[in-house]
């Protein structure tokens, strides 16, 4: 009993009353007489090994035991133990199926399910060993005439299929299975061919055959079933002969597929939210310095500077929530356009009005220079358009409209502001350059100045290189 407690405490994730639970368990065990001349175990799942774990031991009461050497601490490996192992998994009970001792020597086992509180708390295994050779008819699998298979086509169809494919009779007997159920079945630790187990004695999930045969003729049951590392689709049906046709799919190389790709994921969406939290360190410099600073001059180039970098962040913090690797223009937008009015708190009185369609998705390359473009440009019309206008003789504004047509982003921004001339302001405006620069380098795209009377409009054309199917990192 303090092999339980101690081992219980030390590898298993039991309480202290489940532990409790299996020890009063233990202790007020009686066997029945066909158990007298059977090696007992308890065991319970260690999930530090992910494997099952021995905590107790009674010898038989009317033999020898099979076991030379403590059992009781070491670990119970699948491929050895199939039974308890899918007892513990599936709450099922595991009759009569083979398998290796801890010492090597064949053995029977029987395990059936330790509850408490709705909880498989572990194991009870009954051990026999096994000396006679198996009988002939478990060396081939049996061919049944089955009207089932007899109108789809031959069996030697079934066994090149990728399908782990099962016929239980009326009475829950397997009957036939093929080539994939077998090399499945081997896998999971059923030293022994299947041929003939009980339905019950198969199943991977928490399904019995007492529901299973209240199926209607031609009615069909699915499920996913998850057992060990497996993650499988599972069909079950009855056929009008009173047989039960299961079909299993086993999707555990594309389910490792989605979680590696979840992982990147993860991984992806913690870079992007690190970036923005290293951007925003730089921010808080930035504006540190700008603070210390007497230069209007250099006090207004580093407030440009955190604008610009506060829209790289902006795109690397909506990205670190999103689960592809695209991202909502208008997302991005309504974040800079925030910043910028948090930053030009004085200009209340401008308006900027956006007209952006809800459907429109960038790549990760071409949404950041965007952003950065959309910046620049207001910022620029609210810095420098409605210098030595009164705000109270009409309403101003600034206007971003954006569409996208057969996969052709156009995007005009607009003010009622003074305007103002290119030639002369372009080559002592940082701004300007870097949208003319990018616009070029970085969309592959057009730019085009115009006048608005008054006021400045700029019209920039560019292709769509996202698909419009988000595809998942």
């Amino acid at each position: 009993m303090e092999d339980i407690q101690r081992l219980g405490r030390k590898y298993t994730a039991l309480s202290n009353n489940e532990i409790e639970y299996l020890i009063n368990y233990a202790n007020n065990l009686e066997l029945g007489p066909e158990y007298q001349k059977h090696d007992v175990f308890i065991d319970v799942w260690n999930p530090i090994a992910n494997e099952a774990i021995v905590v107790w031991h009674r010898k038989p009461f009317q033999s020898k035991s099979i076991y030379k050497e403590k059992i009781v601490g070491r670990i119970a490996l699948r491929k050895d133990e199939p039974g308890p192992i899918r007892t513990l998994l599936t709450g099922q009970p595991s009759m009569n199926l083979f398998a290796v001792s801890q010492e090597g020597v064949s053995i029977k086992q029987t395990a059936y399910q330790i509850h408490y509180q709705d909880k498989v708390l572990g194991v009870i295994i009954f051990e026999e060993e096994y000396f006679d050779e198996m009988d002939s008819k478990h060396t081939e699998r049996e061919q049944v005439d089955l009207t089932t298979l007899q109108r789809v086509t031959s069996h030697t169809i079934f066994d090149e299929l990728d399908e782990i494919i099962m016929i239980f009779n009326p009475t829950g007997k397997l009957v036939y299975y093929n080539r994939e159920a077998q090399k499945f079945y081997k896998e999971i630790g059923y030293l022994n061919p299947i041929h003939d187990l009980n339905y019950d004695n198969l199943a991977l999930d928490f399904s019995r055959f007492n529901k299973i045969k209240q199926l209607e003729d031609g009615e069909v049951k699915q499920s996913e079933v998850v057992f060990w590392k497996f993650y499988l689709s599972k069909k079950i049906y009855k056929d009008g002969m009173g047989n039960f046709v299961q079909i299993l799919n086993n999707k555990t190389k594309q389910k490792e597929t989605e979680m590696i790709i979840e992982k990147e994921l993860v991984t992806v969406q913690e870079i992007h939210h690190r970036v923005k939290n290293n951007l925003q360190t730089i921010v808080s410099l930035l504006r540190l310095q700008a603070r210390r600073t007497d230069s209007q001059e250099a006090q207004k180039a580093l407030d440009e500077s955190i604008n610009r970098v506060l829209s790289i962040a902006t795109t690397h913090e909506l990205l670190s929530t999103k689960k592809v690797d695209t991202i909502n223009l208008k997302e991005v937008i309504n974040s800079i356009v925030s910043n910028l009015l948090y930053s030009f708190a004085s200009k209340k009185y401008v308006q900027i009005i956006k007209e952006i369609e809800e459907t429109i998705d960038l790549d990760f390359d071409l949404a950041v220079p965007v952003g950065l473009i959309i910046n620049e440009i207001v910022q620029n019309s609210l810095e420098h358009a409605f210098v030595g206008l009164d705000p109270s003789a009409k309403e101003f504004e600034v206007r971003i409209k954006i569409v996208e047509e057969d996969g052709l982003i156009r995007m005009n921004i607009s003010d009622n502001g003074i305007g103002f001339d290119k030639k002369k302001v372009f080559k002592h405006n940082l701004g300007l350059q870097i949208v003319t620069s990018f616009v070029e380098s970085k969309l592959n795209g057009l730019i085009v100045f115009e006048p608005n009377n008054p006021g400045t409009f700029v019209r920039i054309n560019f292709k769509n290189t996202t698909s419009k199917v988000k595809r998942v990192i």
